[in-house]
């Protein structure tokens, strides 16, 4: 997204002859982590954008940009705690079916031996 600004806006390495030179740091591209501005260009409409009006669309961009990964770190968070739950749902569930099977061995084996007590006393 900077990158992108950043050309819109003709706010990149220029002649350096204008009066401002201005470098933001930690920046997210590919090359390095600094914007230079030091385009000297007339500014206004169709034209370049002041270094001080750039200064302040990066800081709108850093806000984005921390809000973005603040939003998904906590998405992040949310997709692994519904991961630890679905696992352990997953856990209660196949408890549950081997605690319904062994209450059906124990129904199975209390008529096994009321049976064998019914067979042994004929």
């Amino acid at each position: 997204m900077w990158n992108g600004i950043g050309y819109a806006v003709m706010c990149r390495k220029g002649n350096g002859s204008g009066s401002s030179n201005m470098n933001f740091e930690d920046q997210p591209r590919q090359e390095s982590a600094a914007v230079q501005c030091n385009r000297y260009e007339a500014i206004g409409k169709d034209k370049s954008m002041s270094i001080e009006n750039f200064k302040k669309l990066n800081e709108a961009c850093q806000i984005i940009q921390a809000a973005s990964k603040n939003r998904r770190a906590r998405w992040l968070e949310r997709s692994k705690t519904l991961a630890r739950m679905r696992a352990r749902k997953a856990v209660i569930i196949q408890v549950m079916a081997l605690h319904g099977a062994f209450q059906e061995i124990a129904i199975t084996c209390t008529r096994f031996l009321a049976l064998i007590s019914l067979l042994s006393k004929t």
